[in-house]
């Protein structure tokens, strides 16, 4: 990871601490995404499985389509290494990852307009 990618994943989304203020120089960036499964892509794949009379001929002989779909962008988040060892609840993870992205911006934004 080079110095600008570190210096964007400087904060652990969990407890808010800086990376350096967790004594612990370890840290997890972890990539989430969410999906909803596609039902009538599923049963179109069920309904060429029992036209075909196996579920793996389908897989073969049918389209490779999409069998979820995006419901959020995906996000990437750093997570320190004291918080990676305990319980943690992944939908307030997300909410916190979109709670610090907006302030990212927020900042970023007022950054611009100081300078213009």
């Amino acid at each position: 990871m080079k110095e600008k990618e570190l210096r964007q994943r400087t904060r652990c989304v969990n407890c808010d601490l800086l990376i350096g203020e967790t004594r612990v120089p370890l840290f997890y960036v972890l990539r989430i995404e969410r999906h909803a499964i596609d039902l009538n892509a599923v049963q179109r794949k069920a309904g060429l499985g029992s036209f075909l009379g196996s579920p793996m001929l389908a897989t073969v002989m049918g389209p490779d389509e999409e069998m979820t779909r995006p419901i959020m962008e995906p996000m990437t988040v750093t997570i320190c290494e004291r918080c990676a060892i305990q319980p943690v609840i992944l939908a307030a993870i997300v909410e916190q990852g979109q709670e610090q992205r907006n302030k990212k911006e927020s900042d970023g934004n007022e950054e611009i307009k100081s300078h213009a």
